[in-house]
């Protein structure tokens, strides 16, 4: 199962890494600069900004994913999976047989032949 998406599906997943890149250097600097509430309350409007592409990076992602992984909760997809493994099941198993029919009736030949010249070289 090789799954492709789109460059929506990438672009939700740099925004999530995007937001927590941002959403701990907000922390990191909160717990630093505990003695400037300046900075402190910057940190915090920065860190609850950090949220915006955080959610938009879960829908992108989370759409996108739910299209690709709902076909295989389907009873179609199922049922079509199984009609195609058999049929190369029945192909392959036609094949197989073919060759071992043919390596039988050669055999058979064979045998046939061998006994043939046994009881000429007896007659002699």
């Amino acid at each position: 199962m090789k799954l492709r998406f789109s460059p929506r599906f990438y672009g939700g997943i740099g925004l999530l890494f995007f937001s927590f890149l941002i959403g701990k250097g907000s922390q990191l600097v909160f717990f630093l600069y505990l003695d400037d509430i300046v900075i402190r309350w910057i940190a915090i409007a920065t860190y609850v900004l950090s949220w915006i592409p955080f959610f938009l990076g879960i829908w992108w992602i989370g759409q996108e994913y739910a299209e690709a992984v709902r076909k295989y909760f389907s009873y179609k997809f199922y049922t079509s999976s199984l009609r195609k493994g058999t049929r190369k099941v029945v192909t392959k198993t036609k094949q197989v047989g073919g060759r071992v029919k043919n390596k039988v009736k050669e055999k058979r030949l064979q045998h046939k032949v061998n006994r043939a010249n046994k009881k000429s070289a007896k007659r002699r």
